[in-house]
């Protein structure tokens, strides 16, 4: 699944941690997990209400049957950010990470914690899929409402601009956006790349221009994701089982007993995820293991000091940081150099060889 001589971990690592009083910590043991990772990076984030089933489509990303943990009570199963703790490994120097988030709209957080959450893993992504049940009815646009605040609590530069230029500036660092319909029942006759779903995903977030205050709302959050994620698209997946016992068990119950149905519609999912799937870019620099983690640390660093994060001051301290670490291994190189040469002419009479050498390897 990914590059041999590396020491990954077959199992789920915590990201980000998130604590009851909203603040942000990076977890050592993943750091250095994405710390080995050399290549481009791509990055698959997935969000949603708790108890959709996010953690299920992230494990058939991983063709797993227990991979990301899946549980059967109303409980959120993921706390904060989570990876799997071996990328998938797409070409010799290209990787894939996979992020669960804890689920939103739970009564053990905050709506703030949400705003965190959905915020990190959008910045953190190039991939991001919006997990949800049901058709995109009115009840769908309300749950998305954590999006008005996407601009407001993440920047692209530390000064301000006008709304429109903003959501400008943003779009263009924001990930590849699906959406994906969970227990979804309408007929939609669809292709096997899902182009009649994309079309019911823009009817859908077509304005109303409704009167009273909550269909305005709609179009607010409506106009917000047509704003922000420019490149976006549609998936539906039938419910996995008809009876409803075997729904709270789906963990232990065999894949290939699921619906075929079901299973058609998910493997469409990971064909269409992998197909489109996109390296993770800042101003169109590929990043790898590393500089995604100095990014998470950044933006963990601006969220507990309650300062909005923003793109560029992320993305300059990443930059600084992998210059400083090229000019340590440059001088241990040259230092390397200069002993190996300084060895082979032993003894030296006087200092004018080894002079005459550090220029030229200079």
């Amino acid at each position: 699944m990914a590059d041999g001589d590396a020491a990954y971990f077959s199992g789920p690592l915590q990201l980000i941690q998130i604590d009851d009083d909203g603040k942000c910590h990076l977890q050592e043991n993943a750091a250095a997990i994405l710390n080995q990772i050399p290549g481009r990076l791509a990055i698959v984030g997935i969000a949603g209400l708790y108890r959709t089933g996010k953690s299920f489509l992230l494990n058939r990303l991983l063709g797993l049957q227990d991979g990301f943990e899946i549980g059967p009570t109303i409980n959120p199963c993921t706390k904060g950010l989570w990876i799997w703790g071996q990328p998938v490994q797409l070409a010799p120097d290209y990787f894939c990470v996979l992020i669960d988030t804890e689920g939103l709209g739970s009564t053990q957080r905050t709506a703030s914690c949400d705003m965190q959450i959905l915020s990190l893993c959008i910045l953190l992504s190039s991939y991001f899929i919006y997990n949800s049940m049901g058709a995109i009815d009115e009840q769908a646009i309300d749950d998305l409402h954590l999006v008005l605040h996407l601009a407001k609590h993440i920047h692209v530069k530390s000064h301000r601009r006008n709304e429109e230029e903003k959501s400008a500036d943003l779009a263009q660092y924001f990930p590849l956006f699906l959406w994906v319909l969970r227990d979804f029942h309408l007929r939609l006759a669809d292709e096997p790349l899902g182009t009649l779903s994309q079309e019911y995903l823009e009817r859908a977030l077509q304005s109303v221009r409704g009167q009273d205050d909550k269909n305005k709302l709609r179009d607010v959050i409506k106009d917000v994701i047509r704003d922000l994620f420019r490149e976006r698209d549609c998936a539906t997946i039938v419910r996995p089982v008809v009876d409803e016992a075997d729904l709270r068990n789906i963990q232990k119950l065999p894949y290939e007993s699921l619906r075929p149905e079901f299973r058609e519609q998910v493997e469409a999912f990971v064909k269409k995820v992998y197909m489109f799937l996109k390296p993770k870019k800042i101003d169109g620099q590929p990043i790898n293991g590393a500089m995604l983690v100095e990014l998470a640390g950044e933006y963990c660093k601006a969220i507990n000091s309650r300062v909005v994060p923003t793109i560029q001051s992320a993305w300059t301290s990443v930059v600084q940081h992998q210059l400083r670490l090229s000019l340590r291994d440059a001088v241990q190189l040259y230092r390397s150099r200069m002993n190996e040469t300084a060895m082979q002419h032993l003894p030296v009479s006087d200092e004018k060889p080894v002079g005459r050498r550090r220029r030229r390897l200079s």
